[in-house]
């Protein structure tokens, strides 16, 4: 099932994402917007990031980045969907939360009402991150 794949891949990432952020003795390995604050204020990075992993190493065709938008105070997070299922990394930069592998509907979904799909997002460099994959410095 390559639902529970995703969650180990996802889990790889986030333990990547967590040891990236700086301040450790090898340095940042990836840079993109916020990546030293991991998992505050990276969810579109983070997202594109998983989003294109995902297609890299399963060939999925079906991944969205989507950016919910909270129409009060104007404010988005991003995750990804794919195989029908939610992933969110940065999910627990909110209070109480885990990252999300593989729900049906985003905990978040009313908080972020206003949904769009995007496809891929300028946030990070596809080609570097899939460099970065392939020579086995980011482990998915």
């Amino acid at each position: 099932m390559l639902h529970r794949a995703f969650c180990r891949s996802a889990g790889r990432l986030i333990a990547f994402l967590e040891h990236n952020r700086g301040g450790n003795s090898d340095g940042e390995k990836l840079k993109f917007p916020y990546s030293r604050l991991f998992p505050q204020n990276c969810c579109e990075g983070v997202s594109a990031i998983f989003s294109i992993l995902l297609a890299e190493k399963y060939g999925l065709k079906d991944v969205a980045i989507i950016r919910g938008t909270d129409p009060g105070p104007y404010e988005h997070h991003f995750w990804v969907r794919a195989g029908g299922r939610i992933y969110d990394l940065t999910a627990q930069q909110f209070g109480g939360l885990e990252p999300v592998f593989g729900a049906l509907e985003h905990p978040l979904a009313v908080k972020f009402s206003d949904q769009t799909e995007r496809g891929e997002t300028d946030a990070v460099d596809r080609d570097e991150i899939i460099a970065l994959y392939h020579r086995d410095i980011i482990p998915f």
